[in-house]
């Protein structure tokens, strides 16, 4: 069985395995541990009210907490099979599943103690953010299956031959993601995900972009955009070295979204069908980017 005792030993492979340093986990351990205890004095694993104190049990799945904290990271790290993920910490695969989808709700609230989890709502982005601060914005799509109805293949079909989910990401220059979107259907292109959120901004900001959102001009944002090719003809001098610096601020973007795609839960095809899990993914990886950058 994968336990705390056993990674610790070799720092390498725990990061591999769990998709943060042994320093991070340590840390996050303090967050969670209480989300836990404050969950399972109320509630029983099922998602019930408990009727009576839970004690400690020589049946309970997980040695320790921290063992029950690499089983959720690893999940979220690994994208494995739940059978195979089940195989890794001695349990059936309706075990696993129940533990997958309780843990995901836990880590969660931990993030949201832990201050790393990206606003939902236009509302908050604003509040976050401060006068003359660079954003940047990009859109970023994630492998699903492919539905079996073709009607809903057409919905999530992202014009590359694949079927995708799309997420508007919102970033600083430090690489912290500040805003995740909902999830949408792979063909919603990046600027109609801009006008449906209705983002705004309240305070004055430098807003940089690429090409996919020409049109979404906000008020009080200073747009740096890249200067697109004219039809038949060439970008002057002057406006090549004008996309090369913008390009340069802008890839940081990327890299904030690279750092979230470090758990493959959200960078290999996504086995579950639930719109919530999906959405939920994407908030965890980007919530533990967060917190890998803060510690």
């Amino acid at each position: 069985m994968q336990n705390y005792n056993d990674l610790k030993s070799n720092e390498a492979q725990f990061l591999s395995i769990v998709g943060v340093k042994l320093q991070q986990f340590n840390i996050l351990v303090q967050y969670f541990e209480p989300c836990w205890d404050a969950y399972i004095a109320v509630y029983t694993t099922s998602g019930e009210y408990r009727r009576t104190e839970k004690k400690k049990r020589k049946d309970d799945v997980f040695p320790d907490v921290e063992t029950m904290l690499i089983f959720i990271l690893s999940y979220m790290k690994n994208n494995p099979l739940q059978q195979t993920h089940a195989a890794a910490f001695n349990m059936s695969q309706p075990q696993a599943n129940v533990w997958i989808h309780l843990l995901k709700n836990i880590l969660n609230t931990t993030l949201e103690k832990a201050k790393c989890i990206p606003c939902r709502s236009v509302e908050a982005l604003n509040k976050l953010l401060v006068e003359g601060q660079d954003v940047l914005i990009d859109g970023t799509e994630r492998p699903i299956q492919r539905p079996g109805d073709y009607e809903v293949q057409k919905e999530f079909y992202s014009g590359k031959k694949n079927h995708t989910i799309k997420n508007l990401i919102v970033s600083d220059l430090n690489n912290n993601i500040l805003y995740v979107s909902q999830t949408w259907e792979g063909k919603m292109h990046d600027k109609m995900m801009c006008d449906i959120e209705e983002l705004k901004f309240t305070k004055k900001i430098r807003l940089w972009l690429d090409l996919g959102f020409i049109g979404f001009n906000p008020e009080n944002a200073e747009i740096l955009r890249p200067e697109k090719k004219p039809k038949g003809k060439e970008l002057t001098d002057e406006q090549k070295k004008s996309n090369q610096k913008i390009s340069k601020t802008r890839v940081k973007v990327e890299h904030a979204i690279g750092n979230c795609k470090v758990f493959r839960i959200v960078k290999d095809v996504i086995r579950s069908y639930k719109n919530e899990f999906r959405d939920l993914a994407m908030m965890l990886a980007c919530g533990l980017s967060n917190f890998k950058l803060r510690y």
